[in-house]
């Protein structure tokens, strides 16, 4: 199901991608015995037991997660199934050719059938040892993909009937699910031993490889996704849940090997992949919201129509406003902002560098960029060309001190109620960006406000006249 463009793109969760991938090669490589030192290779192989399990249940996890976070609507099941058969199959079967030819080679040639079940991704369904390690072994998380994958348009479906309120209750539960998974596995049917570890096939099998019973962990990574989606993530810092998947970690090492193999480390995966989720999709909503409708935050509704671009500005929720019109030179209004008395002197307050916001005026009735509109417009003369005598300086690129000036004057207001002994204390006249944002600050700090009709409203007494709209 295809991303919109709306979602950030989860840059931080590439390096944590890296991190599953290097301890799922260096599990591996312990296993290949390259090491040549018997204690370094012991103490390696230690270090790694549990590195390759965790990783891939990581990836189990980051692929429930990422299906649900880029989800549409309107994408159907069999669009979403033939773009993963067309990514992910021909390559298995580029590996299965490869792992052919290399094994009649060397003589080692699998059973028919057995090589026939790992070429369409079924060898992961039967505890048999030798037709889940036929072929290239390691492709039975590509049979769990498949099953994940084909019921993902119907777990998707689940998914989303859960109210908001109860996605953490049904996270828990998976959870578990998960944690139980082992208690059982005495009970099952005895199988021949692992060649590789004292534990049952059957046994191992059931906790690790069984594509239903790792559906778990893909569905564990949905209402995560959607718990970010909903804003109720927890918050959780991004080195916090890195330790926390340490200990999982250390926690594996010390348990039995089928409880270690998942359950000690689902908790701390399904903590960690969110977290730099849920980092970058607050950045992109407030970026966002700031750079294409600033009135739209928090907060900006709380003022009245001052957070909508037009009326009077209080409080913080209006100051959000005041960035919107104030920051950009104009008015909430619309207006542009003068000094009294300015005359055809008057110097344009120029737009602040806030990039899409420019375009997100229009909505608002704000002009866009080029100067305060009038039959005394001057434009500006071509490059290269002397103005002509007499005409202003176009708009420029914002003055640093005028823009910071502004912008703590705004932080000023949002923390302050209005109030009599704050219009009464005597302000230097400002300019540039921070005329407009000190018009937007309130009768406290402001010349007459122009109202709809055309009146003007008296300011306090004491206060000194800054600004005004016109």
């Amino acid at each position: 199901m295809s991303q919109q463009p709306s979602r950030s793109r989860l840059p931080g969760l590439t390096g944590a991608r890296f991190a599953a991938a290097a301890s799922v090669f260096a599990f591996h490589v312990s296993l290949e015995g390259f090491l040549a030192d018997p204690g370094i290779a012991a103490v390696y192989a230690r270090a790694v037991a549990m590195a390759g399990w965790t990783g891939v249940g990581f990836f189990f996890v980051l692929s429930g997660f990422v299906l649900t976070w880029s989800a549409r609507a309107d994408d159907g099941p069999r669009a979403f199934w033939c773009r993963w058969l067309a990514k992910t199959y021909p390559n298995h079967v580029v590996t299965w050719v490869v792992a052919l030819i290399a094994l009649t080679a060397v003589g080692a040639v699998s059973d028919f059938w057995h090589a026939v079940g790992n070429l369409f991704l079924l060898h992961a369904w039967l505890p048999v040892h030798d037709l889940i390690a036929s072929m290239n072994d390691v492709s039975w998380s590509l049979s769990c993909e498949l099953f994940f994958y084909l019921c993902f348009p119907l777990l998707l479906r689940w998914i989303r009937k859960i109210r908001p309120e109860r996605l953490w209750h049904w996270a828990g539960g998976v959870v578990a699910a998960v944690v139980a998974v082992p208690f059982p596995t005495p009970l099952l049917p005895t199988t021949e031993v692992l060649p590789w570890a004292p534990v049952p096939v059957g046994e191992f099998w059931f906790v690790y490889l069984a594509p239903p019973v790792r559906l778990l962990d893909f569905v564990l990574g949905m209402p995560a996704a959607r718990i970010v989606l909903s804003g109720r993530w927890i918050d959780l810092p991004v080195p916090f849940a890195v330790a926390l998947t340490g200990i999982g970690y250390l926690t594996a090492l010390n348990l039995p090997f089928t409880h270690g193999l998942v359950s000690a480390t689902v908790v701390p995966l399904a903590l960690l992949i969110p977290a730099p989720a849920a980092v970058a999709e607050r950045l992109v909503i407030q970026r966002g919201a700031l750079a294409r409708r600033p009135d739209r935050l928090p907060g900006a509704d709380a003022a009245g129509p001052a957070g909508r671009g037009g009326g009077g500005v209080d409080g913080p929720g209006g100051a959000v406003g005041v960035v919107r019109a104030g920051a950009v030179g104009q008015a909430p209004s619309g207006r542009h902002a003068r000094a009294p008395g300015a005359g055809r002197r008057h110097r344009h307050v120029p737009r602040a560098g806030l990039g899409r916001a420019d375009r997100a005026g229009d909505d608002l009735g704000v002009p866009r960029r080029g100067g305060h509109p009038g039959p005394d417009r001057a434009r500006a003369a071509p490059r290269g060309q002397p103005a002509a005598a007499g005409a202003r300086r176009a708009p420029g690129r914002q003055r640093p001190g005028e823009l910071l000036g502004g912008l703590a004057h705004v932080h000023r207001c949002a923390g302050r109620a209005p109030g009599a002994a704050a219009a009464a204390r005597p302000r230097r006249p400002v300019r540039g960006a921070a005329a407009g944002l000190r018009a937007g600050c309130g009768r406290d700090h402001a010349g007459p406000l122009v109202n709809a009709r055309g009146a003007a409203d008296r300011p306090p007494h004491g206060a000194v006249r800054g600004t005004q709209y016109t």
